[in-house]
């Protein structure tokens, strides 16, 4: 049934995307139309490519540098530790915070490991949910 709904994800994203396949992960600056910020469960996982669908949405991982600067996508748990993209699988709860891209992908600039679907009152005891995130960032040497 995973694979039924994967599939059919991917089907639904070819179908918007005007037939493109599932972008890969964002690796050049693309400026945003608007903020993004949802919770929900993941429907589909391509690691390899760096991206996945939650909610329906196609959800990219960040890793460009741009004005000598790398920005990076931090993916974390509740307390605030990096963790490995392969952490993430389909049927968890994550929490996303991003922009929206021209072509309505979201470009995540966090993305939390949760326990569940969290009410408004839970996701409000994690500091890591209600403050802004900034980028995991780098200064490249050029």
């Amino acid at each position: 049934m995973r694979l039924a709904n994967c599939l059919l994800a991917v089907f639904l994203f070819e179908l918007v995307a005007g037939g493109s396949a599932i972008a890969a992960r964002i690796t050049a600056y693309e400026p945003a139309v608007d903020t993004a910020r949802f919770q929900g469960q993941i429907a589909c996982v391509n690691s390899d490519a760096g991206s996945f669908v939650v909610l329906e949405r196609e959800v990219c991982l960040v890793d460009f540098v741009h004005d000598g600067r790398r920005y990076q996508t931090a993916i974390m748990d509740l307390k605030g530790s990096v963790i490995s993209v392969d952490k993430l699988a389909v049927g968890q709860w994550v929490a996303i915070k991003g922009a929206v891209l021209k072509d309505n992908r979201i470009g995540a600039r966090a993305i939390y490991l949760l326990p569940h679907q969290l009410t408004k009152n839970e996701a409000e005891t994690y500091p890591v949910l209600t403050s802004e995130p900034g980028w995991s960032t780098s200064t490249e040497n050029h």
